[in-house]
């Protein structure tokens, strides 16, 4: 079966996660993120903001707007869990959640390298 998903026309889709051992497909535009259920092609939520990744559990994930920064999410509940410090940058270049889902890294280009050369995280496989 072929479903079709409405995005708003003419802007990218930045980022599509599927989640719920595959029964929800989450996708991701400039400013906001639409959940639907891969079964009913039913949206089932519209997330106010673009998010960038979720944790190796699908627990968490976060969002970043400018001036507001980084803000980490409950999922599937949708409730925000806390507010990150907001380091003036453009947006996040790469994130790394810890192996275990408590901990999570948000960098600018270039940092993440000098982390991993630290050895402070390591991607679970």
């Amino acid at each position: 079966m072929i479903r079709t998903f409405e995005m708003d026309k003419g802007v990218v889709v930045r980022e599509v996660f599927l989640l719920d051992g595959g029964r929800t497909v989450a996708a991701c535009q400039k400013d906001h993120a639409i959940f639907w259920n891969l079964a009913t092609g039913q949206q089932i939520y519209r997330f106010p903001k673009r998010i960038y990744g979720f944790s190796h559990n699908e627990t968490k994930f976060f969002s970043y707007k400018y001036p507001d920064g980084v803000s980490l999410y409950a999922y599937p509940e949708m409730t925000q869990i806390c507010e990150l410090l907001n380091r003036r940058m453009s947006g996040p270049f790469h994130f790394l959640f810890s192996p275990d889902d408590r901990f999570l890294v948000v960098c600018r280009d270039g940092d993440l390298s000098r982390l991993k050369k630290q050895k402070y995280f390591t991607r679970s496989p």
